[in-house]
């Protein structure tokens, strides 16, 4: 979201609450690496840009900050949280302890619309392989993670999900400035394979299998991150 974009949100949304729509665009600016971790945030600035007043963009600061995606030291200006190796190891044992539960229901519970709708993202993924700047994959892979947990059918497990999950974003983003373009793509495209695999298991309905093949993947994809 640009300036422009948000301008015509605010006119879309005369009623709404204009923290709400600041806390968005500065979101999707933090999680898609256009403000790169460790930017400082200055209220006069955004305001400037956004043609506001500073009050808004304040509360959507401490949303932000209580979100821990911004962080502020005493009276010194609020900066962007770093994405650090240590935090994504952490991330990933999370998301193996939920994800892999998820997995083994989902299995039992998918249904074929479901199904039609992994095949769908993965061939979308394949398609972004081949593409040079591989722009869109992290969307996709998140996409494709988020409706295997959702296909669960248990509440918890999605509510649990779901307090990472724009984390796990972040990090995606973070990948395509961490490693060279040419290394990313090798790797996205062992990750497609683990996605076909995945999409097999579930038609079948391999619950212990299609657990053991998330644990294995994330398993990857946490050393890979830790090693850039």
């Amino acid at each position: 979201m640009d300036q422009l974009e948000f301008q015509k949100k605010v006119k879309e949304n005369p009623f709404g609450v204009l923290g709400d729509l600041v806390y968005d665009y500065l979101f999707e600016k933090i999680i898609t690496m256009q403000i790169f971790p460790g930017a400082r945030l200055h209220e006069a600035q955004i305001a400037n840009e956004l043609g506001i007043s500073r009050s808004p963009i304040r509360a959507a600061i401490d949303r932000l900050i209580e979100e821990k995606l911004v962080l502020k030291q005493s009276s010194k200006y609020p900066y962007i949280a770093p994405v650090t190796p240590e935090d994504w190891i952490q991330m990933t044992h999370a998301r193996i302890i939920i994800e892999s539960k998820a997995g083994y229901f989902a299995a039992q519970n998918i249904d074929d619309s479901t199904l039609e709708r992994l095949k769908t993202l993965a061939a979308q993924y394949d398609a972004i392989c081949e593409t040079p700047d591989l722009k869109g994959f992290e969307q996709c892979d998140h996409d494709f993670h988020q409706t295997i947990v959702n296909a669960c059918g248990n509440p918890y497990i999605i509510e649990m999900y779901n307090t990472i999950d724009y984390r796990v974003l972040r990090y995606r983003y973070n990948l395509r400035h961490r490693i060279p373009i040419e290394q990313l793509q090798g790797i996205i495209q062992k990750s497609s394979k683990s996605h076909w695999t995945l999409i097999f298991l579930l038609e079948k309905g391999l619950s212990m299998l299609v657990r053991d093949e998330i644990e294995t993947h994330l398993d990857v994809m946490r050393d890979i991150f830790a090693k850039w």
